[in-house]
């Protein structure tokens, strides 16, 4: 009786994990929008970089307010056209709950640094992610082709 009793404790046990775990899968299988990418409405998951003077700047910082994160490089063909654009939208919206972030895929600040002096650029914060030990840029999942 006492193992007859063992069995049905472990048979409810494991009907009961696994109820819980089919139901994170479904969730998950049902989401909108594709897994792994932020969907409009989500919390971005938080990550932090850190800037020209090695300062980390983390995206949590700024909740409460609406962040501009822009992922751009020198080479981007896109990303050089957009450039006057972003920073007009910074400059047109600097004054409120805003917050610009940009962040380049290049490996070294010298030709950030150049273009932004070409583009005289104002923009606060350009960030470099090092692919090799940031997170933020393997949830990077599409850029433009280098030129």
């Amino acid at each position: 009786m006492l193992n007859m009793h063992e069995r049905l404790k472990a048979v409810l046990f494991f009907l009961f994990v696994g109820s819980i775990a089919g139901y994170f899968v479904y969730k998950e299988a049902t989401r909108v929008g594709t897994p792994g990418v932020v969907n409009i409405g989500q919390v971005a998951p938080d990550f932090t970089i850190k800037d020209q003077n090695g300062r980390p700047v983390k995206l949590s910082d700024y909740r409460g307010k609406v962040v501009f994160l822009n992922f751009w490089a020198t080479w981007c063909g896109p990303c050089v056209e957009e450039a006057p654009d972003v920073e007009k939208l910074n400059n047109t919206l600097k004054d409120r709950k805003f917050q610009m972030l940009t962040v380049a895929v290049d490996t070294d600040w010298k030709p950030v640094n150049d273009f932004y002096a070409k583009h005289n650029l104002t923009v606060p914060y350009s960030l470099i992610l090092d692919s090799r030990s940031q997170e933020a840029y393997i949830r990077l999942r599409v850029f433009p082709r280098h030129s």
